[in-house]
């Protein structure tokens, strides 16, 4: 046995009754190998396919507490608007499908919450807390000069208006919303935290450092998304159709994050679950009093916010909702069956 390799075996030796120590060299490494990798670009407007600039077109941008949010209204009807708020990681895009269907019904509000789609992405100043796009939420409605609407939310944007409708229970909102909800459906998200089943991804972002480290490690690594294309796959129902215009719709989500440096806000961005385990003291006890009509819409084959979250749902609210499952459908029922889903919705709010 030569010295050299000798003394390799007994500082291998030494590291291994050390854990701690061989962890932190192995993380200075990484950390060295991700400082030395180019990050995964940002996308500028014209970066993105013809078709999302073209929604942009659509739209107005507003100015709302000093944050710029990304509007879209549709459809000239003089009945009560829709107005539609979207989750995470995507944008008001997400209802794309379904938008147009229903303006011919409906006037349709749609907006970009701050962080996401074409709305501001501040990567200082703004803590992305479900309070402040609560906020921001609540202004810019009163900003458009709607004076009464039917909400549909999905996934975080369910937390918002919770937090919303919590105020609401509270005495909290101001006197211009006294007469504001027409009605309000929920559908697909975590509304239930201990029900939440995460994907890996959101698990490890989520954790300080790690948080940070992981997300590092993706901009650098990761060259066609930030997310596993696998982990955002997963969410949609396994037996749906149209495999590449899942794919088409995850590629268009990558995108509008990716759009003015959202994907470099994640471990920000996805702080909001961390918020849905904290406050559900501030948000359940409204579900049990709500004199808003209400229907819960769930698609029964969702990976991330299961079965189990309606039944809890119609549970807290006591039977006072609407419950309706679409069968076969994943997380995005707006874009997996966007006909059933409109008619559902329609239907519901057509008496209200």
């Amino acid at each position: 046995m030569t010295p050299t390799f000798f003394c390799l075996c007994r500082m291998l030796q030494s590291l291994m009754q050390n854990s701690a120590l061989l962890v932190g060299i192995i993380s200075v490494v990484l950390y060295a190998l991700i400082m030395v990798m180019v990050p995964l670009p940002s996308l500028p407007l014209e970066g993105l396919p013809r078709y999302l600039q073209d929604w942009f077109a659509k739209g107005e941008v507003y100015s709302v507490h000093g944050k710029d949010m990304f509007v879209m209204r549709l459809g000239d009807s003089p009945l009560t608007p829709v107005i539609l708020m979207h989750g995470f990681p995507s944008s008001s895009y997400e209802y794309h499908r379904v938008a147009a269907l229903l303006s011919q019904h409906r006037p349709v509000v749609l907006y970009d919450h701050v962080g996401f789609g074409f709305s501001a992405k501040p990567a200082q100043d703004y803590p992305y807390s479900m309070i402040d796009q609560a906020d921001q939420s609540l202004a810019l409605w009163r900003q458009l000069g709607v004076r009464r609407a039917h909400i549909v939310s999905h996934d975080m944007g369910d937390t918002i208006l919770s937090e919303i409708l919590g105020r609401r229970h509270r005495g909290e909102l101001p006197s211009y919303f006294d007469d504001f909800f027409a009605s309000v459906t929920f559908t697909n998200g975590g509304m239930v935290y201990e029900k939440i089943v995460s994907r890996l991804s959101q698990s490890l972002l989520r954790r300080p450092l790690v948080g940070d480290f992981l997300q590092g490690l993706m901009l650098r690594l990761d060259r066609s998304s930030l997310f596993s294309r696998a982990q955002l796959k997963s969410v949609w129902s396994p037996t749906y159709a149209y495999p590449e215009q899942r794919d088409s719709d995850i590629n268009d989500t990558l995108s509008l994050l990716r759009h003015d440096g959202g994907h470099l806000l994640m471990t920000k961005l996805i702080y909001y679950l961390n918020e849905r385990g904290y406050f559900e003291h501030r948000w359940h006890p409204m579900l049990g009093t709500l004199t808003i009509d209400c229907m819960i819409l769930w698609g029964d084959s969702d990976a991330v916010a299961p079965l189990a979250i309606y039944h809890e749902l119609v549970r807290l609210t006591k039977g006072k909702c609407k419950s309706q499952i679409l069968e076969g459908v994943g997380h995005f029922g707006q874009l997996e069956a966007p006909d059933k889903w409109v008619e559902s919705v329609l239907e519901f709010i057509k008496v209200h």
